[in-house]
């Protein structure tokens, strides 16, 4: 269960200058790491979103919303790779936190999991992770094609 405590949700409100100086750095690593990713400097970019991970849990603890956004790109960056095992790690946690947020904010991280799932062939988590969001709560995994990628979804048999 993420630690949002009323320390953690004040310093998101009334952040100290430090941890608002530091909160800047990992939006900076994050958008630089983003930058890297599209260039295809994948090893530079997971540099990038590990470092704002880390700096995003030791100015806000463990299980923080921010730290989930960047667990979240760092999951997509683990499947291009190919790094299946390292992205359902991140990704299994971001989602810990991030089904605290916005329903969008976790129909995007079941549908990055269901991906692994998919890559690997364990068609049976793939199922299970998309139905968690039905019938409203999902993303199109097509997000090249498709226009509307937050819907609700199809059922399954």
């Amino acid at each position: 269960m993420p630690q949002n405590t009323t320390f953690q949700f004040n310093s998101y409100i009334n952040p100290t200058p430090q941890s608002a100086a530091a909160n800047m750095e990992a939006v900076r690593l994050q958008n630089e790491g983003q930058r890297l990713e599209r260039t295809g400097d994948y090893t530079s970019a997971e540099a990038r979103y590990l470092r704002a991970i880390l700096i995003r849990n030791q100015t806000f603890g463990e299980g923080n919303t921010y730290a989930a956004i960047n667990q979240n790109s760092l999951g997509e960056l683990y499947i291009k790779m190919g790094k299946f095992d390292r992205a359902e790690i991140v990704l299994k946690e971001a989602l810990k936190v991030r089904e605290t947020m916005t329903d969008f904010d976790a129909a995007v991280t079941r549908e990055n999991l269901a991906q692994v799932y998919e890559a690997r062939g364990d068609l049976r988590n793939v199922k299970a992770m998309r139905e968690k969001g039905l019938p409203d709560k999902m993303v199109c995994s097509n997000t090249k094609a498709c226009d509307n990628p937050y819907f609700a979804g199809p059922t399954f048999p």
